[in-house]
């Protein structure tokens, strides 16, 4: 059964447009990070699990509800329901891949008879442990709700004196408007500074905020990321200002970035943790011009290409390990956990839009109709989906581009501007951003 994405909110279209070419492009390719992926047990039984939708991720470990299919050797028939998982997690930011190991199923619920219950948990016991699964991070976090994130640290102010800045064209500098009354930043240039309302400026500099009244004289000081003007939380991520965001705490990139410096590999370079002081101090040859790269997950700094230095990130020593016994399987589909812990797919009907269906105990599904709450939930949760794939075709574009720049003469390929021109990632409907939950009230049934 194929499967295709829901209508969207026309705020969110611009998101959702390469979902299509995105979707299409990782087949062609032969993806093997895209879901729903089945395996055959020793005993003949075929387990298909959909795309995880996550609850928490702390600590290195995620928790996430996934959608689950069993078929026993024919003739019977497909047993669907929900597992609840427990994974440790390590990360390859180079490749914005997760590998999960150690799963655990702490909960299930299959429709099925009492009495067969053991031999399906057997099936699914024996694939996930067959080796560790590998998906997309924006795959995993793409469902994750708010509360289940890394908690923003608050951190003081670094020690030692505020670096000299230069700002191109010092008060005369040209601003373009950001937030319409409220925000600008400045234009053409590879710096992110602001200008609000009031006539303050905020610059975003190797992942430290400073702030100053004027730019004829500045006298800079860093500033809490806390005590930001609400404005700054609506830079736009399609906007040439968007790395901005990763400072600015409750923003998807900044909970993107916590989240993934938490899952660093042990061994891994400590350049890309963002609690690091970025600040060098006074006569220190350390460069503070760092941006937060979302494709590898790290810092980036706009004059390595010219020292000669390496535009990959550092990775953590790999180990030999068995691969997972679970593979893309074109033919299924990708279905979701609704809010009463039962299973959703998302079906086309022919000449009319595609409608939900909910699976059943005696095997029919049924077409889902009143349960707004429920049917709100998982049209914010597909979406969330469809934003995952959009930013992996981002991400191509971003590795075509820095290919081609690599292959022009002078051209420096670490420069924040230069790679990220026309690629800008954008996260606007995942489910952790609260306006993907505000959809369209749905319309109570007629009184009889």
């Amino acid at each position: 059964m194929s499967w295709r994405s829901p209508s969207r909110p026309d705020a969110l279209r611009a998101v959702c447009g390469l979902v299509t070419a995105a979707w299409v492009g990782l087949h062609a390719h032969g993806d093997d990070l895209v879901w729903p992926r089945s395996a055959l047990s020793s005993r003949g039984v075929t387990v298909t699990l959909s795309q995880p939708q996550s609850t928490q991720w702390l600590d290195g470990v995620l928790d996430a509800k996934v959608a689950v299919a069993i078929r026993l050797p024919p003739p019977a028939r497909e047993i669907v329901g929900t597992v609840s998982i427990r994974a440790a997690s390590t990360m390859d930011p180079a490749a914005g891949t997760v590998t999960l190991r150690s799963i655990t199923v702490p909960a299930l619920r299959l429709e099925a008879e009492e009495s067969a219950i053991p031999a399906l948990r057997e099936a699914l016991d024996e694939v996930l442990a067959t080796g560790p699964i590998t998906a997309r991070f924006d795959d995993l976090v793409a469902t994750l709700p708010a509360h289940g994130f890394p908690s923003a640290p608050r951190e003081p102010a670094p020690p030692g004196a505020v670096p000299l800045i230069t700002i191109p064209g010092g008060s005369a500098a040209t601003f373009s408007p950001m937030v319409v009354g409220e925000l600008e930043g400045i234009a053409d240039s590879a710096i992110l500074l602001f200008r609000t309302v009031g006539g303050h400026h905020y610059l975003f500099l190797g992942g430290r905020w400073l702030a100053t009244a004027t730019l004829a004289a500045p006298a800079w000081s860093f500033v809490d990321p806390g005590e930001l003007p609400p404005s700054f939380a609506l830079i736009p991520e399609e906007s040439v200002w968007s790395e901005a965001l990763v400072g600015v705490i409750g923003t998807v990139a900044n909970r993107r970035a916590l989240l993934a410096a938490s899952l660093l590999p042990q061994g891994a370079a400590d350049a890309r943790s963002l609690s690091r002081d970025r600040f060098p101090a006074p006569g220190s040859t350390t460069d503070p011009l760092l941006w937060w790269n979302p494709w590898t997950l790290s810092w980036w700094s706009a004059r390595c290409a010219n020292e000669g230095a390496s535009a990959t990130p550092v990775e953590a020593p790999r180990t030999t390990e068995p691969a997972s016994r679970l593979v893309q399987d074109p033919l299924a589909e990708n279905r979701m956990v609704g809010l009463d812990g039962r299973v959703y797919a998302y079906r086309p009907i022919q000449g009319q839009d595609a409608d939900w269906y909910r699976s059943t105990m005696d095997g029919p599904w049924t077409p889902l109709t009143s349960e707004r709450s429920t049917l709100r939930n998982l049209k914010a949760d597909q979406l969330a989906r469809d934003a995952a794939l959009a930013c992996a075709a981002s991400r191509a574009a971003w590795a075509a581009r820095q290919r081609e720049l690599r292959a022009t003469p002078g051209a420096n390929s670490c420069d924040r501007l230069m790679t990220m021109a026309g690629v800008r990632p954008t996260s606007n409907s995942f489910r952790c951003v609260n306006r993907s939950l505000m959809l369209p009230p749905e319309t109570p049934p007629a009184a009889p």
